[in-house]
């Protein structure tokens, strides 16, 4: 909470600043200004919960001050501070609606005792407006506000949860701390991935309710959705009192009647029966049986009686021999076949989320070993729409390891074929300089590296940046520059060294590449040292 400090001598301002204990009061934010203008900008670009002014001022006075942030500002608390008991300022005070009325030289515990009440009185008109506006929401939007108080619910923060309760007997729901419930989930994906804009919080908040209030039993149903934009479910008797007629023939029931309605089935998590005061964990379970869903399996799911993990009849170990040796073969095709054969056997058996951590960690070693042999990190693949960050999580599910795995087959592939025509152009580069003093046709580099003339001229110039004709030209150029720069060569035997019979074309080339000709590049040289 701020409160703001006025007053036209400083001194007054740092005897205030430090002789009021205002974070005991409960401001947490003190701001200053030395006269009305000040203060009034202050407050236009900033909230402010209290004032305190000094009313005689140059200028603008402090009334005068308060009756402009009354009238922009009403919400704002004002207490002038004066040193002359005159009536007519506390008239005046009185009328522009002032919290109170501070007398120079007022003790500081006055001054603090005067700001703890306009501190309790600020919260106090916080929570009705707080009360007002909640008020006005239930009335427009019943279900968003009902779940709002529902997620309270499950805070650890004993002040939230006696609101949630307050708000929510008041509407009519009849529960107590001790009330027995049956907490459930819903996992809709496409909501989850925000793959569904056609459906709202709001929406489907409905369906769930109706849902179950169509299932035998008619349990009375409490729904807000979590953080994880998970939809928590509490399932309670009519009566507040009685155990929630829940059975698996309700959960089935009120599953079908939701598939019915999404046209999909989502995943409805059931949990053991608790009572309302013992639930403030359930939406971190909730959150690890999802984490542990890696086959992002629906239906009606039952928390209590786990199902065993079948041990895995083709073990990764078996497998990474064949794989290794693929990937050597740069056969990524076949490769990813297989993987994805395997992930599709691994699915069948509702693997854990252990598992699959295991299955990536392997995988990614012997990607890392294979690219690594070829001098190519692992970081280098990524790119912005898929990230490194993202392929270290896609263990979480089935479907985002099969994902993750192409990304990085289909990179591999494309990084492979970039090596591939590297060396090539290396291998190009070494024939040129090692033949600089013969004539070098484009046929003659092809031919080194077993490609067409047209086909590596592209592949060429895309690397180097330099058709093969000008890379052979500027090399031959380059190493004449050399020869001329330190030793006394006669510049006709240098263009014979460097392939030219014609000297007369060589010192052409020579000087439009280098701006002058051979002789005076040798002078050049010569006379910078």
């Amino acid at each position: 909470m701020t409160v703001l400090l006025v007053d036209d001598q400083q001194s007054i301002l740092n005897g205030l600043l430090s002789g009021v204990p205002f974070a005991e009061v409960g401001f947490d934010t003190v701001l200053t200004a030395g006269n009305a203008s000040e203060a009034f900008d202050i407050i236009q670009s900033r909230p402010v919960d209290v004032l305190l002014t000094d009313i005689e001022m140059p200028g603008e006075n402090g009334l005068q001050l308060i009756e402009k942030v009354r009238a922009a500002h009403p919400g704002i608390l004002c207490v002038p501070l004066t040193s002359h008991a005159d009536f007519e300022f506390a008239k005046q005070s009185v009328r522009l609606g002032c919290f109170d009325y501070l007398v120079q030289p007022a003790p500081y515990q006055d001054i603090a005792a005067c700001l703890k009440k306009a501190f309790d009185r600020r919260v106090e008109l916080a929570r009705e407006a707080y009360d007002r506006q909640l008020g006005s929401m239930v009335r427009v939007n019943e279900p968003g506000v009902t779940g709002s108080m529902v997620v309270k619910l499950f805070s650890l923060i004993p002040e939230e949860v006696a609101e949630a309760m307050h708000y929510l007997t008041a509407s009519g729901y009849v529960i107590q701390r001790d009330t027995p419930v049956r907490p459930c989930a819903v996992i809709d994906l496409p909501y989850l991935r925000r793959e569904d804009p056609s459906l709202t919080q709001d929406g489907l908040m409905t369906a769930i309710r109706e849902s179950f209030t169509l299932a035998p039993g008619h349990p009375v149903t409490l729904i807000c959705r979590n953080p994880y934009r998970q939809f928590m479910i509490l399932l309670c008797h009519p009566d507040g009192v009685s155990a929630p007629p829940c059975t698996r023939e309700t959960f089935d029931a009120a599953l079908r009647e939701l598939t019915r309605r999404l046209q999909r089935e989502p995943a409805l998590y059931v949990l053991p029966e608790t009572t309302l005061d013992r639930i403030n964990g359930m939406i971190a379970s909730v959150q690890k049986l999802t984490e542990e869903n890696v086959t992002e399996r629906t239906g009606v799911i039952d928390s209590s009686a786990p199902a065993g993990t079948p041990a895995f009849a083709s073990p990764v170990a078996d497998q990474l021999p064949r794989w290794k040796a693929l990937l050597e073969q740069n056969k990524y095709d076949i490769l990813l076949h297989e993987m994805q054969a395997f992930l599709e056997r691994f699915r069948q058996l509702h693997p854990s989320l252990h598992m699959l951590s295991d299955l990536h960690q392997q995988w990614t070693q012997m990607f890392f070993e294979h690219l690594s042999s070829r001098g190519v990190s692992i970081l280098s693949l990524f790119t912005g729409e898929y990230t490194y960050a993202m392929y270290l999580e896609c263990f979480r599910t089935v479907h985002r390891l099969e994902k993750g795995i192409l990304f990085v087959l289909d990179a591999a592939a494309a990084r492979m074929d970039i090596a591939l025509e590297q060396d090539d152009v290396e291998l190009a580069k070494a024939y040129i300089h090692s033949h600089l003093n013969q004539p070098i046709l484009v046929t003659d580099v092809a031919d080194q590296v077993n490609l067409s003339s047209e086909y590596f001229s592209r592949q060429f110039k895309k690397e180097t940046g330099l058709s093969i004709k000008d890379y052979i030209i500027q090399a031959k150029v380059d190493a004449a520059k050399d020869l001329l720069a330190r030793s006394d060569i006669p510049v006709s035997l240098i263009a014979l060294e460097m392939g030219y019979d014609n000297f007369s074309h060589f010192t052409q080339i020579f000087k439009k590449i280098c701006g002058v000709t051979p002789s005076d590049y040798r002078k050049d040289c010569r006379e910078r040292g």
